[in-house]
């Protein structure tokens, strides 16, 4: 089985994949007499910052280009350098379309000019990078880290994704919502299935109207390798979320400042808390409390509904 860093990298670049036909979109669309263009970019620039640069190429610098590293891989040349140089380039061309969705009123000519130029840049280069990395890169890198480093590296990842599990979700969500406003025909670059995605639709939950009844587990899908999550609600007084588990994956041990429950709604999971292990069946609860340390696993694969609660 491919390790786990590599499995949500390449997760990810599915996720990234649609976005950038939306951008192209986005500037293609555009005129001069709609003030609204700005808005819009300005969410393709959050998404870009955010989920691309902080969360997925946060994680290959922090991460994985520093294993490679230790493991003998230069960093200012070769593959890892050439990585390097395109992901500034890359912000280089976020920076410039942010300004222009800092601006005011309709675009005028030149900057119309120069969106359509920085939006096709900006997706040529990811499309090619993100080919590189899974052709060449990270196959290279499965090779060259040695079972033992890859494993250490594996949980290194895992904690980076729960430390930031919350955020990205927010962003696979902005996601959702741009890639799902484009023109029937314009997504180009098809994404794999296997994205750890969460989405929420309006109105409603997930569209169900008032007084409707729906069943949980069929609201979130399973997808091979991988979690999928869909959050169903999110106000300050907590969370509710759906997951679907496929077989082997899990969430290693961590803690949380809100008491949680997880309701499982098809299949079965073994949940530890606080060094006591338990198996939960379709029909059951548990509940992880704030502070005290917690883990899933998925011998089989599972759906479960989480509700978090929080203070206010």
């Amino acid at each position: 089985m491919q390790p786990y860093i590599l499995q949500t990298l390449v997760a990810e670049h599915d996720a990234i994949l649609p976005v950038l036909d939306g951008l192209v979109a986005c500037a293609r669309n555009a005129d001069t007499k709609s003030p609204s263009v700005r808005s819009l970019l300005s969410k393709y620039v959050a998404f870009c910052r955010g989920f691309v640069d902080e969360i997925h190429h946060g994680k290959e610098e922090s991460l994985l280009f520093a294993r490679m590293c230790a493991s003998g891989f230069p960093r200012d040349e070769g593959p890892i350098g050439v990585m390097l140089q395109e992901h500034e380039v890359g912000r280089g061309a976020v920076g410039a379309m942010d300004a222009i969705a800092k601006g005011e009123g309709p675009l005028n000519d030149a900057e119309l000019a120069n969106l359509g130029e920085q939006a096709r840049a900006f997706a040529d280069l990811l499309a090619r990078h993100i080919a590189k990395e899974n052709t060449v890169l990270y196959p290279m890198a499965s090779r060259a880290i040695s079972a033992d480093q890859m494993e250490i590296l594996d949980g290194e990842a895992r904690a980076f994704d729960q430390e930031r599990w919350s955020r990205k979700g927010d962003l696979l969500d902005l996601a959702a919502t741009l890639t799902g406003s484009l023109p029937s025909g314009s997504k180009q670059r098809s994404a794999r299935p296997g994205v750890v995605s969460r989405a929420t639709d309006a109105p409603g939950i997930l569209g169900a109207a008032a007084g409707e009844a729906v069943r949980f587990e069929d609201l979130v899908e399973y997808q091979s390798g991988t979690i999928v999550s869909r959050t169903l609600a999110k106000k300050n007084g907590g969370t509710v979320t759906l997951f679907a588990f496929d077989a082997g994956q899990g969430l290693s041990e961590h803690t949380a400042p809100f008491d949680a429950w997880a309701y499982v709604l098809d299949g079965w999971v073994n949940v530890t808390v606080d060094g006591h292990s338990v198996r939960v069946d379709a029909g059951q609860g548990v509940l992880m409390p704030g502070g005290l340390p917690h883990a899933l696993q998925a011998v089989e694969r599972f759906k479960m509904m989480l509700v978090m609660v929080r203070q206010v």
